[in-house]
């Protein structure tokens, strides 16, 4: 599993990073997008796919141990609650675990 996701990562490149940050800020940005229309929770859905599968690759390429994941994904969790939490874990885990 790990070397199929490091082998992904190395296709796309410095481009990989870059792929992760435009998911996040679209998801980030969707909450203020106005939901009036099926096609607009559609292509969240999408995006929220997209970004989940990013992470798990990332997860498996970069070797994070077990807690920081499941610290992770409680601050997801409870970013859904306050954008400011989703924020700081992405900023955590890019700062830290993505060294």
């Amino acid at each position: 599993m790990r070397m199929i996701c490091s082998k992904i990562v190395e296709a796309f490149g410095s481009w990989w990073g870059m792929i992760g940050w435009f998911l996040f800020g679209f998801l980030l940005i969707s909450a203020f997008l106005p939901i009036e229309i099926d096609m607009l929770v559609l292509t969240l859905m999408g995006v929220l796919f997209l970004f989940l599968a990013w992470w798990i690759i990332d997860i498996a390429d970069q070797c994070v141990p077990g807690w920081m994941i499941f610290v992770g994904i409680i601050l997801l969790v409870l970013g859904v609650i306050t954008r400011f939490l989703t924020i700081a874990c992405w900023v955590i885990y890019w700062t830290k675990v993505r060294e």
